[in-house]
């Protein structure tokens, strides 16, 4: 969140805009992933991660959302969190230069 506010304090409309969407994004990817964990947690009642093994045989579709959200989290290229993140540092060297 420490990118939302240097976004918001390079007071260029790129920045700002990219904050704003940062905002939206994190909120998504953050709430998927809790929602995800807590389905898992519903459903086995284990925290221990040494039962959680094989589960990719289990719930293949499941897996895979959860290494979006983890990779949207994260902010890798060509998702929500990077495309933010990359405005909001045009905005900011935008209006340094």
């Amino acid at each position: 969140m420490n990118l939302v506010v240097l976004g918001i304090f390079s007071y260029s409309f790129i920045g700002i805009g990219g904050s704003i969407f940062l905002m939206i994004g994190h909120g998504f990817v953050s709430g998927a992933l809790f929602l995800m964990v807590g389905m898992l947690y519903s459903r086995f009642r284990e925290r221990l991660y040494f039962y959680y093994g094989g589960f990719f045989l289990m719930l293949p579709l499941f897996c895979l959302f959860f290494l979006f959200f983890f990779f949207a989290n994260i902010s890798l290229p060509g998702t929500c969190n990077f495309i933010c993140e990359f405005l909001i540092l045009l905005g900011v060297f935008k209006n340094n230069a």
